[in-house]
């Protein structure tokens, strides 16, 4: 039976417009679909400096300030027979102009999306989604 993992997520929200940050997944685990930057936390690693690196990792983006809010799901994908608990960081993007896509081989861009464009792609299905942005919307 397989362990389950600690992944981190960051919603990270942009500072105009309030939309937030969502990337296409290009790697096989969630293949095709929409989700949140983030990643496995490391040991010895606090949720925040977890969030920080993995946000620099993957966007170019950094936060100094507070993180908003955390939630917690509890992600498990039973075709991949993975069991993920994610901790979900909310932050507020700084810098945002310093976006870039530093992961290629992982991710095929992002975008800042309107939170009621994710509603209206979790009741439509037209765009497919990661787990934990199912169940983070899905849980409100």
């Amino acid at each position: 039976m397989a362990a389950v993992q600690v992944g981190i997520g960051i919603l990270a929200r942009h500072p105009e417009t309030g939309s937030v940050l969502l990337g296409k997944r290009t790697v096989k685990h969630g293949s095709e679909t929409y989700s949140f930057p983030g990643g496995h936390l490391e040991f010895g690693e606090s949720f925040v400096e977890c969030a920080r690196r993995e946000l620099k990792e993957e966007t170019n983006l950094e936060f100094d300030g507070e993180v908003v809010a955390i939630a917690t799901l509890n992600n498990i994908f039973h075709d991949a027979k993975k069991h993920y608990v994610t901790i979900l960081s909310v932050i507020p993007a700084t810098d945002v102009e310093q976006l870039v896509n530093a992961e290629p081989e992982k991710c095929a861009g992002w975008d800042w999306v309107a939170e009621e464009q994710i509603r209206e792609w979790i009741n439509t299905g037209e765009r497919s989604l990661f787990l934990p942005i199912i169940n983070y919307y899905g849980g409100e």
